[in-house]
């Protein structure tokens, strides 16, 4: 079987569609790449942004919990300032001397007060340092 020129003719014609094909099928998938680079980084930046709004959020709740927690230990505070107060008007309301017996009243045990006094003391100081702590937190925030 011979060739003609126009069997060569066709047969390179058909060679070139192919290959005329593969390269639009190549660029269509260039700009499809390129498209889809575009979108990951947009969508990059977006999980960036929304990376740091969680760990606003989250540091805001941490806020929170301070807040909560330095209104809790004002609370305690108070309380323990009453308790201290309570303590101090028991001291100074008894007598030495019950008069109408005769007899000694009870005295206040003075080593159980002052173990008293020294754990309301830090515990004053531990609340004053938390509240201090939290204050600064809050500046920050």
């Amino acid at each position: 079987m011979q060739f003609t020129p126009l069997d060569a003719g066709l047969h390179l014609k058909e060679q070139f569609d192919e290959l005329f094909s593969r390269r639009d099928t190549l660029e269509q998938q260039r700009t499809q790449i390129t498209k889809l680079q575009n979108d990951l980084k947009a969508k990059d930046s977006d999980v960036i942004g929304l990376s740091a709004q969680i760990k606003q959020l989250s540091d805001r709740t941490d806020v929170q919990a301070l807040m909560k927690e330095n209104k809790n230990l004002i609370e305690l505070n108070l309380e323990l300032r009453q308790k201290m107060n309570d303590e101090r008007q028991q001291v100074f309301i008894r007598k030495p001397w019950n008069t109408s017996l005769g007899k000694a009243m009870e005295m206040p045990d003075l080593k159980l007060l002052e173990k008293k006094a020294w754990i309301l003391l830090k515990s004053f100081m531990f609340i004053n340092k938390s509240m201090n702590v939290i204050n600064l937190v809050q500046l920050n925030w």
